[in-house]
Protein backbone atom coordinates (compact mmCIF):
# COMPACT_ATOMS: atom_id res chain seq x y z
CA UNK A 1 0.00 0.00 0.00
CA UNK A 2 1.24 3.46 -0.83
CA UNK A 3 -0.45 6.77 -0.22
CA UNK A 4 0.31 10.42 -0.78
CA UNK A 5 -1.22 13.31 1.16
CA UNK A 6 -1.62 16.51 -0.88
CA UNK A 7 -2.15 19.21 1.72
CA UNK A 8 -2.79 21.87 -0.94
CA UNK A 9 -5.79 20.04 -2.42
CA UNK A 10 -6.66 18.09 0.77
CA UNK A 11 -6.66 14.83 -1.22
CA UNK A 12 -5.15 11.46 -0.31
CA UNK A 13 -4.17 9.36 -3.33
CA UNK A 14 -3.38 5.67 -2.90
CA UNK A 15 -2.72 2.32 -4.56
CA UNK A 16 -2.49 -1.17 -3.16
CA UNK A 17 -0.65 -4.38 -3.96
CA UNK A 18 -3.27 -6.58 -2.26
CA UNK A 19 -2.57 -5.08 1.17
CA UNK A 20 -5.26 -4.78 3.84
CA UNK A 21 -7.10 -1.55 3.11
CA UNK A 22 -6.44 1.18 5.68
CA UNK A 23 -9.42 2.72 7.44
CA UNK A 24 -10.17 6.43 7.72
CA UNK A 25 -12.29 7.64 10.62
CA UNK A 26 -13.88 11.05 10.06
CA UNK A 27 -15.44 12.92 12.99
CA UNK A 28 -19.15 13.66 12.64
CA UNK A 29 -21.12 16.51 14.22
CA UNK A 30 -22.84 14.11 16.65
CA UNK A 31 -19.52 12.95 18.15
CA UNK A 32 -19.37 9.68 16.25
CA UNK A 33 -16.88 8.71 13.53
CA UNK A 34 -17.69 7.64 9.98
CA UNK A 35 -15.37 4.90 8.74
CA UNK A 36 -14.24 4.50 5.13
CA UNK A 37 -12.00 1.75 3.81
CA UNK A 38 -9.30 2.52 1.19
CA UNK A 39 -9.81 -0.37 -1.22
CA UNK A 40 -7.85 -0.33 -4.50
CA UNK A 41 -7.29 -3.19 -6.94
CA UNK A 42 -3.79 -4.51 -7.43
CA UNK A 43 -1.91 -7.81 -7.30
CA UNK A 44 0.77 -8.57 -4.75
CA UNK A 45 4.18 -7.33 -5.84
CA UNK A 46 6.15 -10.04 -7.63
CA UNK A 47 3.12 -12.28 -8.14
CA UNK A 48 3.27 -12.02 -11.92
CA UNK A 49 5.70 -10.65 -14.48
CA UNK A 50 3.21 -8.21 -15.99
CA UNK A 51 2.18 -6.75 -12.67
CA UNK A 52 1.91 -3.13 -13.81
CA UNK A 53 -1.80 -2.52 -13.37
CA UNK A 54 -2.59 -0.83 -10.09
CA UNK A 55 -5.76 1.12 -9.49
CA UNK A 56 -5.05 4.60 -8.14
CA UNK A 57 -7.80 6.26 -6.14
CA UNK A 58 -8.12 9.60 -4.38
CA UNK A 59 -10.28 10.68 -1.47
CA UNK A 60 -10.65 14.02 0.27
CA UNK A 61 -9.46 14.42 3.83
CA UNK A 62 -10.12 17.04 6.46
CA UNK A 63 -8.90 18.28 9.80
CA UNK A 64 -9.02 15.55 12.49
CA UNK A 65 -9.52 12.64 10.08
CA UNK A 66 -7.62 9.63 11.39
CA UNK A 67 -6.18 6.92 9.16
CA UNK A 68 -5.29 3.49 10.56
CA UNK A 69 -2.77 1.35 8.67
CA UNK A 70 -2.43 -2.30 9.79
CA UNK A 71 -1.02 -5.61 8.65
CA UNK A 72 -2.92 -8.88 8.36
CA UNK A 73 -1.28 -10.15 11.56
CA UNK A 74 -3.70 -7.93 13.49
CA UNK A 75 -6.99 -9.13 12.04
CA UNK A 76 -5.92 -12.73 11.38
CA UNK A 77 -4.29 -13.31 14.77
CA UNK A 78 -5.90 -16.27 16.56
CA UNK A 79 -6.37 -16.90 20.27
CA UNK A 80 -5.95 -20.24 22.08
CA UNK A 81 -9.43 -21.31 20.94
CA UNK A 82 -8.54 -20.65 17.29
CA UNK A 83 -10.80 -17.60 16.95
CA UNK A 84 -9.46 -14.72 14.86
CA UNK A 85 -9.21 -11.22 16.34
CA UNK A 86 -10.95 -9.96 13.19
CA UNK A 87 -11.95 -6.67 11.65
CA UNK A 88 -15.12 -6.34 13.71
CA UNK A 89 -13.30 -6.35 17.06
CA UNK A 90 -10.50 -4.12 15.77
CA UNK A 91 -13.02 -1.57 14.48
CA UNK A 92 -14.95 -1.66 17.76
CA UNK A 93 -11.83 -0.83 19.79
CA UNK A 94 -10.79 1.84 17.29
CA UNK A 95 -14.20 3.51 17.30
CA UNK A 96 -14.26 3.52 21.12
CA UNK A 97 -10.86 5.21 21.33
CA UNK A 98 -10.89 7.44 18.25
CA UNK A 99 -11.47 10.67 20.19
CA UNK A 100 -8.21 10.11 22.09
CA UNK A 101 -4.64 10.91 21.01
CA UNK A 102 -3.27 8.65 18.23
CA UNK A 103 -0.71 7.11 20.59
CA UNK A 104 -3.55 6.12 22.92
CA UNK A 105 -5.50 4.64 19.99
CA UNK A 106 -2.48 2.44 19.16
CA UNK A 107 -1.94 1.45 22.81
CA UNK A 108 -5.61 0.52 23.32
CA UNK A 109 -5.82 -1.60 20.20
CA UNK A 110 -2.49 -3.34 20.79
CA UNK A 111 -3.31 -4.02 24.46
CA UNK A 112 -6.64 -5.55 23.49
CA UNK A 113 -5.00 -7.61 20.74
CA UNK A 114 -2.26 -8.90 23.08
CA UNK A 115 -4.85 -9.79 25.74
CA UNK A 116 -6.86 -11.64 23.07
CA UNK A 117 -3.72 -13.67 22.23
CA UNK A 118 -2.68 -14.38 25.83
CA UNK A 119 -1.07 -17.75 26.41
CA UNK A 120 0.50 -18.29 23.00
CA UNK A 121 2.97 -16.83 20.54
CA UNK A 122 1.66 -14.53 17.85
CA UNK A 123 0.74 -16.13 14.53
CA UNK A 124 2.29 -13.36 12.43
CA UNK A 125 3.96 -9.98 12.73
CA UNK A 126 1.67 -7.10 13.65
CA UNK A 127 2.29 -3.58 12.43
CA UNK A 128 0.00 -0.68 13.22
CA UNK A 129 0.27 3.02 12.39
CA UNK A 130 -2.22 5.77 13.13
CA UNK A 131 -2.11 9.14 11.37
CA UNK A 132 -4.26 12.10 12.42
CA UNK A 133 -4.62 15.10 10.11
CA UNK A 134 -3.85 18.24 12.09
CA UNK A 135 -3.73 20.90 9.37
Amino acid sequence: FIGVFDFDTKMFSYASAAHNPPWMFSPQSDGTFKMNSFVAKGERLGESRDNDSFEVKSVPFQHHDTIVFYTDGLIEGKNLDGAQYGKKLARKILEESMSQLPVTVVERLMNDFVNFNTGKELDDDVTLAVVRIMS
